[in-house]
């Protein structure tokens, strides 16, 4: 069961990897409009992988003092009282999963956004050019 899990996460984690890299154009061959697109789609995606990776760790947080609370609750004050409490590990356990998968989609997701964000800021550096305008002279810099 624990390897079918960790095989299934690693799998999701590489399907949201490469997912990123799917569809992606050549920016050479991209207009200014198409880029500009572009640049607020990678944006959005840095925020969302911002934003699930730092709902990830809070639930992964908090799933972990849950489990670490079960824990300390099954053994009370002597070793011979044991009480297993396993719906509280049980939902530590399911509250810290559900962490883990949102920090590994949003980690890819936050990387790729901000790659992809460097690259269309190098190709739209051709279209902003700077101008400065005078008494009947125009200066292109």
């Amino acid at each position: 069961m624990k390897r079918t899990l960790i095989t299934c996460f690693l799998m999701v984690a590489f399907i949201a990897a490469n997912a990123q890299f799917g569809n992606l154009k050549d920016l050479n061959n991209l207009n200014e409009a198409q880029l500009d697109l572009a640049f607020k789609k990678s944006e959005k995606n840095i925020r969302t992988g911002k934003i699930l990776t730092g709902v990830g760790v809070g639930l992964a947080a908090i799933g972990t003092v849950i489990t670490v609370n079960a824990f300390s609750d099954m053994v009370t004050e002597s070793i011979d009282s044991f009480e297993p409490n396993t719906s509280k590990l049980l939902l530590g356990g399911a509250v810290a999963s559900v962490g883990s998968l949102m920090i590994g989609i949003g980690i890819p997701v936050w990387a790729f956004g901000a790659m992809r964000k460097n690259d269309i800021e190098i190709v739209l550096a051709k279209y902003k050019t700077s101008q400065a305008y005078g008494i009947g002279v125009k200066l292109r810099f």
